[in-house]
This record gives structure tokens, C-alpha cells and sequence, in this order.
């Protein structure tokens, strides 16, 4: 229901909003109306209306200075302000609009105008309370990964139940699996990023026979784990790796994990290789490689787990090594449950592909950057006197800092700093030797904005302070200093 309140100094116009809402058959109830802005905003304060039809001009405080104290006072307001007036001056809808209505209807009212309006302006505050109840019930929730914080360094017991199906997470979904697994007596765990899993909870053993009516109600894949002394990690690995079969069939099932052998740790080497060989493409048939051997192995030993885990590790290692920062979808990869995010095994080929070729031609840009430590060089020769640090030099050249900084090591043998103060340091040589500048002058022409941090940083490299140095080249122009 809407709740609609009303603020116009003529009774006859109040009277006609009412009679034109009544007969739009809206489900809304007028719960105040106003004839000045200081009524106006008391009723605000008191009924918090969705809705506030409000007049331009009233006497005393009027419309706009209504809407910008309430605005001042409460700035996350939900109420919606439509603007009622006789005038159509653009400095009024200037200011309304800064004011933060949400909408204007000229008097005298046009019935399909006005309808259109009010539909306009309901729809919008549907949007928005649809908004903040996700908000509030993704609050609620609980994350494995904080029950994990909370419990990972103990012993657990109690019953545990993991469930996938695609689109989980959706309202009608989770109603019906409320009906079978009361959330006041299990604990909802799910997944950050995760729309497809999550994982039930109680304290007490014994509460897994649920297991089968839960996959026939939803048509879902449920796997179960019970006892007395559970070691999280290990756990949720098994009961992973036992989900599995939904690869090779859509015909939900249910499973009991009782220990499985963890599948041997995949070797990524060849796939690091065939990634940082830019010359050749051979990393999507070491990744399908990989992925297949992993298939042709039984359902539910984990296999699949374990050769996605090596894949991505072997896609971070290769960003690492090089310098560059992962990408936030591969990141997304290494949380827990992440390999639920896939409903196929052309899904997950698919994107492992994509990650490989978005690796492979960074990687090839970089090759054709190799020049950049020369490029670099050249940039702070001409531009030394300005403000340079290691983060703006990255961004002047595209590259991650981290991996600027280790190329220019290799090349040059000092950091980037240290090259652009031995730079500096020269330069200021050559001024205090040649130039008849003051000191502070010659701070300022070589790229320091503090005159001291300049002589400070002098005496560091030279031993003596610029006053020194000036001196000795005075006593002894034909030396060397």
C-alpha cells in the first residue's frame, strides 16, 4: 500500500488529488494533508508517506524549502516528492530538481496526465522498497566464509548438508526449501558469488535423512555429511568433489560423503610453459588436456575439483611472475565452492579458454613493450623538474608498478628513484656550477618543491651541501668537482 500525503493551500486542490487517486483504484491510503510548509514538514516527520504531493507556493515556508529541510534533516529519505503548480518557470524546475523531486504536474490537472505521473512515480518506489528488502535479507544471510572464521581451527559436529541447483538463490527456491529445513533450527551458509550452492547446518547428528525429499522438492543435487568430529576444509572438499556427477547427468541425486580419497595434485608446469610461449598457441590444448583427463576419470572422486584448482593456479602464477595484478573474475576463483559457479563441462572449458588467451595476449603486449625501460628513460631526461613518482610513471606508460619497477632494476641496475635523483643531482650541478640562481631556485628547477629535502638529498648523493659545492666551483672553476 502507498501512503500518500498532501500539501497545497487551496482545499479545492487537495480535494481533487484525492477524488483523481481514488478513482485510479490504486491500493493507497491519503494519511495527511497540509495547507503551508511548516505543516508540511511536521506531517513528514510524523507519517513518513511514500508519496508527498506538494505545492510551489504556499504561505510562509513554501514547496521547495518544504522538500530541502526535509532533505537536510533526513538525506536517505524513501519519500517520493511530486511537484504541483500552477507555474511553469524554469527556475522553479531548476531548483526542483535540485531539490530532489521526483516529478511535476502543472494545475490545472489532466486526469491521463496525472495517472501517467502517479504510475511513473509508484513504479519507482516498488523498485526501490524491492531494493531495500534484498538489502535486508542479504544482511541476514550467513556466509561460509565467516562460519569458516569463526570454526575452521575446530572439531564440528553436528549434520551437514550441500546442495546445487542453478539458480538457488532465487525467492520461490528458498521458500520452498524453508518449508523442509526450518531456518530457525539449520543454519543457511552460502557462498559470496555463488548463485548455484550452499550449505545447511545443524548442530545435531542425525538430520541427514532429509537429504532425498530435499532433491525431489527442488530437483536438487544434494550431498550429506554427518559426525561427531569434522574438520571444515576436508569436508567441504569431499562433499565437492561428490557433486561432481551433476557434469554427466541433470537427474538430480543425493550422496553421502564418507572420506574420499582427495584426487592427486595436478603438475601445471606444461601449462605455465605453453602460456608464456606467446609464439605458439598451446595453451588451449593444454587446458582442454587437463579439463579431459579430469572427466575421463569416476564421477565424484574429486578429479574435476583438482584440475580446475591447478589451471587457475597455474593462470595466477603466471600474472605473478610477470608483475601484473589478477583480474577480479579470476580471483573470484580461488573462493570456496567456486568451481559451483559452472552447470557444464562446455561452461567451464569455455572459460578456462578465456582466461588462458586474455593471459597469453597480455603477456604478448608485454613482449612488445620489452623497449619501455628506454622509453622511461627518456621520459624522465626530458621531464625531470616535475613531480614524477613510481605509480605515475605506471600510469603514463600502462604498466602495473610492480612489474615497471622490476624490468628498470634489470636494465639499469638502481631503482626508478634512484635514477631520477642521480638525474636531478646532476642538473642541480650544472646550475650551482654555471648559474647565478639561489639555491631555492635551483630546488624548484629540478623538480623538488621543498629547498631542504633538496640539499638534504644533495649531501646524501655528493657528500657536501649545494652551498658547498657552489663555493668550491667558485675557488676552483677549472676543477672538476
Amino acid at each position: 500500500m502507498y501512503r500518500i500525503c498532501i500539501a497545497d493551500d487551496e482545499l479545492y486542490v487537495r480535494q481533487s488529488i484525492v477524488r483523481r487517486i481514488e478513482s485510479m483504484r490504486l491500493d493507497a491510503m491519503i494519511v495527511g494533508a497540509a495547507e503551508d510548509g511548516e505543516a508540511a514538514e511536521r506531517l513528514y516527520h510524523s507519517e513518513k508517506p511514500d508519496l508527498f504531493f506538494v505545492d510551489i507556493r504556499m504561505p510562509g515556508k513554501d514547496g521547495l524549502s518544504f522538500i530541502q529541510a526535509v532533505r537536510q534533516k533526513d538525506p536517505d529519505t524513501g519519500t517520493r516528492f511530486v511537484i504541483v503548480s500552477g507555474y511553469d518557470d524554469f527556475e522553479s524546475m531548476q531548483k526542483a530538481i535540485k531539490a530532489g523531486v521526483s516529478d511535476y504536474i502543472r494545475k490545472p490537472f489532466q486526469q491521463e496526465e496525472f495517472e501517467e505521473t502517479v504510475r511513473a512515480v509508484c513504479g519507482r518506489i516498488d523498485q526501490e522498497k524491492q531494493r531495500a528488502r534484498e538489502k535486508r535479507n542479504e544482511e541476514k544471510k550467513n556466509y561460509w566464509e565467516s562460519f569458516f572464521s569463526l570454526h575452521g581451527r575446530e572439531l564440528m559436529a553436528g549434520s551437514f548438508l550441500l546442495i546445487y541447483k542453478k539458480g538457488i538463490r532465487k525467492y520461490e527456491e528458498a521458500v520452498q526449501l524453508e518449508r523442509i529445513c526450518d531456518p530457525r533450527e539449520w543454519r543457511w551458509l552460502w557462498f559470496h558469488g555463488i548463485e548455484n550452492a550452499l550449505v545447511l547446518y545443524h548442530r545435531e547428528t542425525g538430520k541427514t535423512q532429509i537429504s532425498e525429499k530435499i532433491s525431489q522438492t527442488i530437483r536438487a543435487f544434494v550431498v550429506s555429511c554427518e559426525g561427531r568430529r569434522l574438520d571444515l576444509r576436508d569436508m567441504l572438499t569431499e562433499m565437492e568433489g561428490k557433486i561432481e556427477g551433476r557434469f554427466f547427468t541433470k537427474i538430480p541425486y543425493t550422496a553421502q560423503s564418507e572420506g574420499l580419497t582427495p584426487y592427486r595434485k595436478i603438475k601445471s608446469e606444461r601449462l605455465e610453459t605453453a602460456l608464456e610461449n606467446t609464439s605458439e598457441n598451446q595453451y588451449t590444448r593444454c587446458v582442454r588436456q587437463i579439463l579431459q583427463e579430469a572427466f575421463s576419470k569416476r564421477e565424484g572422486t574429486g578429479s574435476i575439483s583438482a584440475a580446475f584448482q591447478a589451471v587457475i593456479t597455474a593462470f595466477a602464477d603466471v600474472y605473478i611472475k610477470n608483475g601484473c595484478s589478477l583480474p577480479l573474475d579470476l580471483r573470484q576463483e580461488f573462493l570456496p565452492l567456486a568451481l559451483a559457479r559452472y552447470d557444464s563441462r562446455d561452461e567451464l572449458e569455455r572459460t578456462m579458454e578465456l582466461y588462458a588467451e586474455e593471459l597469453n595476449e597480455l603477456l604478448r603486449n608485454m613482449e612488445k613493450k620489452k623497449d619501455v625501460v628506454e622509453r622511461i628513460i627518456e621520459y624522465m631526461d626530458r621531464s625531470y623538474m616535475e613531480e614524477i613518482s613510481l605509480t605515475s610513471l605506471a600510469g603514463e606508460f600502462f604498466l602495473a608498478p610492480t612489474y615497471l619497477a622490476k624490468k628498470f632494476k634489470e636494465r639499469t641496475g638502481c631503482t626508478v628513484i634512484q635514477y631520477l635523483e642521480e638525474r636531478r643531482i646532476a642538473r642541480a650541478k650544472e646550475l650551482l656550477a654555471l648559474s647565478g640562481n639561489s639555491i631555492s631556485e635551483i630546488a624548484a628547477m629540478t623538480g623538488y618543491s621543498d629547498s631542504n629535502y633538496f640539499a638534504r638529498s644533495f649531501k646524501r648523493v655528493c657528500g657536501i651541501t649545494p652551498r658547498e659545492y657552489r663555493s668550491r666551483c667558485q675557488d676552483s672553476p677549472n676543477e672538476s668537482i
